[in-house]
């Protein structure tokens, strides 16, 4: 989950405002909303309009990232979420962080990488190679083959 991502946020001061629209501060709805990183967070319906420059953000990905700003680790890591949902509220954080380092994260991209060899993988392979090193991403696990010239036996452990 992005649990620890979104806390980050809020202790540097960066808390993304998912409850209150960033221009009019009316209460958000879960429809019809659109994330404005240089306003720190999401608009409403009305105030978004047709601005093409705002990421749209679906009713699940809104419930998702409220859930994780405001519910402890336990509940976070044991939400179930869809590929499609999990990969939405990614970008949306994606996004955020960019524009408040105004530039793209790379371990966002390595992460990316990782789950697409993961599942890649999880739809080719009949059984995990002989030698492998595991790699936990927070959402499922998958065996890499080790680098042969490397020997690479060690764990990877990322969360997400």
């Amino acid at each position: 989950t992005h649990f620890f991502e979104m806390h980050l946020l809020g202790f540097v001061g960066y808390r993304p405002e998912l409850f209150f629209c960033v221009r009019c501060r009316d209460p958000l709805k879960p429809e019809g909303n659109a994330l404005d990183p240089s306003l720190g967070g999401l608009v409403c319906a009305k105030c978004s309009g047709d601005d093409a420059s705002l990421q749209t953000v679906s009713a699940q990905a809104f419930e998702v990232m409220r859930f994780l700003q405001t519910r402890p680790y336990a509940a976070s890591a044991a939400l179930p979420l869809t590929n499609r949902t999990r990969r939405e509220v990614e970008n949306l954080l994606e996004t955020y962080d960019a524009y408040l380092l105004e530039r793209r994260l790379k371990s966002a991209a390595f992460l990316r990488d990782l789950r697409r060899v993961c599942r890649k993988q999880d739809r080719h392979a009949d059984k995990p190679p002989e030698r492998t090193a595991q790699v936990l991403d927070g959402v499922g696990e998958c065996a890499l083959p080790a680098h042969p010239d490397r020997g690479l036996h060690r764990e990877f452990r990322t969360f997400v």
